[in-house]
């Protein structure tokens, strides 16, 4: 979770255009997704207001890389979904909801992170209740101890408890760094 007097900086290598328009509208003025459509870079706005020059396409987000997109995830469905399977060793450093369908939603899910059956041992299951519309965002964030995700096991998202409203679907961005 942010602290109010901190920003994320988001490389969104692998995203095309309206995912990163999507993903920086729903992060709002809380974080910056960079990159460009255009051979020059973006200016991502700081927190600060001033312009910083970012080359496209960026290759890393302080270490970590994005390692998968998964769209279509149902929040009305207790299910586990594969973000990503390594081929030897992962460290997943986040991994950014974004709900592309809300409706009606008056609670979001219970959400979990993991390689284990009920998906929790990267990120534990956390209760979304105030995502609810496609104007927000989620991020798990790991600023302690960090799973080592093997090729035995996939990293695993699990919708543990549904969402309460009529219908939901998230994208889900994996970032991480390979070992």
């Amino acid at each position: 979770m942010l602290r109010p007097d901190e920003q994320l900086l988001l490389g969104h290598t692998g995203l095309d255009t309206q995912s990163r328009k999507t993903l920086q509208t729903a992060l709002g003025n809380r974080a910056v997704v960079v990159g460009s459509e255009s051979s020059n870079g973006l200016n991502a706005t700081g927190a600060t207001g001033a312009a910083v020059p970012v080359p496209y396409p960026p290759t890393s987000t302080s270490g970590s890389t994005l390692l998968s997109t998964v769209t279509g995830i149902n929040a009305k469905v207790a299910a586990n979904t594969t973000l990503y399977t390594p081929v030897n060793r992962v460290v997943v450093t986040s991994v950014i909801l974004v709900p592309t369908l809300a409706t009606a939603i008056t609670a979001g899910p219970t959400i979990g992170i993991g390689t284990n059956a009920t998906p929790s041992n990267i990120f534990a299951s956390t209760a979304l209740t105030t995502l609810t519309l496609t104007t927000q965002a989620y991020n798990f964030g790991a600023p302690g101890v960090l799973v080592i995700a093997t090729n035995a096991a996939p990293v695993l998202l699990g919708v543990n408890a549904i969402a309460t409203g009529t219908a939901m679907t998230l994208t889900a961005y994996c970032f991480g760094f390979l070992l």
